[in-house]
């Protein structure tokens, strides 16, 4: 992913980026999209990831960025994205349910896509096209309430934070994951182990907690049974983690 966001500075960003999460207690999530762990209704062409949520776990209540802060993110990082249209006013949002309405029981990527193009107030392209990378068929849309100011936070994000080139193109990304898994398909571990090794150090300097081992699998439930200790004597953000820790 991010070989092919930057080129020969991967390594180097991968270092500073993950850094950066740590000391800033960032969790991101991502949807993994590859037909070696199976596929809703159509193999994807290729096998690509995209940010989905970006949460601060700081002291207190964790904050979930907002979509403008997602696409801000996500460029200054060169992380991929999906497709976002932004409705901000009524007559757009009235257009959105109205189009949803036409296309929700047969609507494929391509009529989908041109329609929310055409009543959106804003249109971001996905870093990876939907169409091109997975095909026609839609797994659905992700709706989020966002308040009239958010338009004007968009743009100024969009301003501020253009698209950023993709500098890796040219180079050799390696085997891809389903060659790997391919190639390992009769075991399992071994599967895990050339994963890791492609990820690289930066992403995975030990595969200890991955592959583990007789010792290390005593020193594992040692651990685990440490973080549940931390996890329970932990001030609760929320309703949620306070009755779970009861």
């Amino acid at each position: 992913m991010l070989r092919e966001a930057w080129g020969s500075q991967a390594c180097e960003k991968q270092a500073e980026f993950n850094d950066y999460l740590e000391r800033n207690k960032i969790c991101i999530s991502m949807e993994l999209v590859t037909a070696v762990l199976g596929d809703h209704g159509q193999r994807p062409k290729e096998d690509y990831v995209v940010v989905t949520a970006v949460t601060e776990l700081g002291v207190g209540k964790p904050k979930f960025y907002s979509t403008p802060e997602i696409i801000a993110f996500c460029q200054k990082w060169r992380l991929p994205t999906n497709h976002v249209w932004l409705f901000s006013t009524r007559k757009s949002v009235a257009s959105f349910f109205a189009a949803y309405d036409a296309l929700c029981e047969e609507g494929t990527a391509t009529p989908v896509c041109k329609a929310l193009d055409e009543v959106a107030d804003i249109c971001i392209p996905g870093s990876k096209d939907h169409i091109k990378v997975q095909g026609e068929i839609l797994e659905g849309l992700v709706a989020r309430v966002v308040s009239p100011e958010s338009s004007k936070h968009m743009q100024e994000v969009l301003r501020d934070y253009p698209s950023p080139p993709i500098e890796g193109t040219e180079i050799d990304l390696g085997p891809t994951l389903r060659q790997i898994c391919a190639a390992n398909r009769s075991d399992e571990k071994q599967q895990i182990k050339a994963l890791l090794e492609e990820a690289g150090t930066c992403f995975c300097p030990d595969h200890v907690d991955w592959l583990g081992g007789e010792a290390e699998d005593a020193h594992s439930r040692i651990a685990d049974r440490s973080v549940v200790t931390k996890f329970l004597q932990a001030h609760p953000a929320d309703y949620s983690t306070r009755k779970l820790q009861v």
